[in-house]
């Protein structure tokens, strides 16, 4: 018998091979680095993880630790975690020998002209069976090998896409924070705006009052003082908005947008740009390496399914007892065992097992080209935010110059309208250019801020994996 399987497997062996084939070639891989252009080679140092305590507001920490903790986005990439490491266990277990315990009692007449004798044809008898049963997929080809792979790298993907989930959230929250401190400090503007509006328009009355102002230029600044009034209400309907949308972020409703009190951001030092920007960031992003673990996956369903054309052995065995009549069923008269393999020799199937296979291949080639599609979007968006780093710290550079001098010329006009050498309007006159200086540069620095927190995201915010992070192939 047991030369007869091993020819029946050899020979199945033989001619299923040819059947298989080779399979169509994979799509190559874009490594990171390729494409990484003036990157500098070498270690990573930045950014580190827990990347927004730079900024040194413990408002904006707490409420980064609780988004991450109760937000439904966390809770539903820790959830679709947790279902992919169950099916990675589930295929792991199909490899290890299965056992059951079975039992069943059975009443039964035996015909009077069937195959059972007398006494008992003719009669009611109880049947009763008790046995162990196990068995054992030998898995010659390696098919369930590959699919439990296959669901370990689905699980790591998912563990990368948690990851994932944990930088959008967080630069998300962090860069609607800085836009909070960006409404704020246009309030503030906005306040001294009206007030040099409403004193204008105040001297303009005394002007007009006393026949040296016409009514149309009393009128023109009672229109700016309204104007400066509407934008200061705007900006604190602006801030409410701006309050809500943060604690959505954090998973929380209004109620904690009424706690909410202005930003105490610190801008760290040298904001544009790291020294060294290492191209073996880009391997580190968390999407990037949750692609590479669903291209590893798609490699391993490739190979489960190239398996279903090779024969296989399952080991089946059972031991227990079977008898006629209750009464004697743990007799050991009763006992029954058995032992012996199962052979599966596929051999035609309609071309199922064909299509599977060309599935499976189509799947991996379109895992690799989204691998190689987030790599080129990666590459983009670090190239994007560090121009407008570098760009954005130009025009701050410039806005600080105009400012100084707008300041220089307001100050100038104050010290001769306090002289009696000019009038306080024409001092007055002087403070839209240095407020709108002011903005420009709160601004800037948001926006300069904001592409900073960009760049952070764009090289993965400090993720590391055990494989796949410092160098993907």
């Amino acid at each position: 018998m047991r030369y007869v399987f091993s020819c029946l497997a050899a020979a199945g062996a033989l001619c299923l091979t040819a059947c298989a084939g080779p399979g169509a070639p994979a799509l190559p891989l874009t490594p990171p680095a390729s494409l990484s252009g003036p990157l500098a080679q070498g270690q990573a140092a930045w950014p580190q993880g827990a990347w927004w305590r730079a900024f040194a507001d413990p408002q904006l920490d707490a409420l980064i630790e609780r988004a991450l903790a109760d937000a439904p986005s966390m809770q539903l990439a820790r959830a679709r975690l947790r279902q992919a490491v169950a099916v990675g266990e589930q295929a792991g277990a199909a490899l290890l020998p299965g056992a059951a315990l079975n039992a069943d009692v059975t009443r039964q007449r035996y015909s009077e002209h069937g195959m059972v004798p007398p006494p008992m044809a003719g009669s009611w008898r109880t049947s009763g069976q008790l046995s162990l049963d196990f068995a054992y997929d030998l898995d010659l080809a390696g098919g369930e090998h590959a699919r439990r792979d296959a669901a370990q790298d689905r699980a790591q993907a998912a563990g990368a896409d948690e990851a994932g989930a944990r930088l959008l959230l967080s630069a998300a929250l962090t860069h609607a924070y800085w836009g909070l401190e960006r409404l704020h400090a246009l309030a503030n503007l906005a306040g001294e705006s009206q007030a040099s509006a409403e004193r204008a328009a105040a001297l303009l009355g005394q002007r007009q009052r006393a026949g040296l102002a016409h009514a149309g230029e009393l009128a023109a600044a009672q229109s700016q003082a309204a104007a400066a009034r509407q934008e200061a209400l705007a900006l604190a309907e602006q801030i409410t908005l701006q309050r809500h949308a943060i604690a959505a972020l954090a998973g929380q409703g209004p109620a904690l947008a009424n706690t909410l009190h202005r930003p105490q951001l610190r801008a760290p030092a040298g904001d544009d740009l790291p020294t060294v920007l290492p191209a073996a960031l880009l391997g580190r992003r968390p999407d990037i390496v949750a692609a590479r673990w669903r291209v590893e996956a798609g490699g391993r369903e490739v190979d489960s399914a190239r398996a279903a054309f090779y024969p296989n052995i399952n080991l089946l065995s059972f031991i227990g007892y079977s008898a006629i009549g209750m009464s004697q069923l743990l007799q050991s008269a009763s006992r029954v065992a058995g032992l012996g393999p199962a052979l599966s020799l596929p051999l035609f199937d309609g071309g199922a097992r064909r299509a599977a296979l060309a599935g499976a291949e189509a799947g991996r080639d379109a895992q690799i080209a989204q691998y190689n599609q987030t790599v080129l979007d990666a590459v983009r968006e670090v190239a994007d935010q560090a121009a407008s780093l570098r760009a954005l710290a130009a025009q701050s550079r410039q806005t600080d110059t105009a400012q100084t001098q707008a300041a220089a010329a307001r100050h100038s006009a104050q010290m001769r309208a306090r002289a009696g050498l000019a009038s306080e309007l024409d001092a007055l006159a002087l403070d839209a250019p240095w407020l709108a200086q002011r903005r420009q540069a709160v601004e800037l620095n948001t926006r300069r801020q904001q592409a900073r927190v960009g760049l952070i995201k764009a090289l993965g915010g400090g993720y590391a994996s055990s494989d796949f992070a410092e160098n993907a192939q």
